[in-house]
């Protein structure tokens, strides 16, 4: 089972050129989650979900790893329904003000 709690994917700072050891783990397990799901691969090739690519190139996982370590992941982006997770509102966070109801 993989984390809902993904706050890690946004978690940074000056140490490890700005990632803390829960980014790195968390990151290998995102790409290993994208691996497991071939129908929302172009070949051996993931959707590069960081904040330069916006899930729109499918680069080589070792790439992917690399966009994600160098500018971090696309905002919000706490469900992963472009590399096969299920759309789960749990997962997705509140905003005060929005206008989308959220039971």
């Amino acid at each position: 089972m993989y984390k809902k709690n993904r706050s890690w994917m946004y978690d940074k700072d000056a140490v490890l050129y700005g990632m803390q050891s829960n980014f790195l783990e968390g990151v290998g397990e995102f790409i290993e989650f994208a691996l497991e799901h071939p129908a929302y691969m172009s070949g051996d090739k993931i959707r590069c979900p960081c904040s330069k690519c916006k899930n729109l190139k499918f680069k080589d996982p070792h790439e992917v790893g690399y966009d994600l370590y160098a500018v971090g992941f696309v905002p919000n982006y706490y469900n992963w329904t472009s590399h096969g997770e299920p759309l789960d509102p749990s997962v997705i966070p509140q905003t005060v003000g929005s206008s989308r109801y959220v039971p």
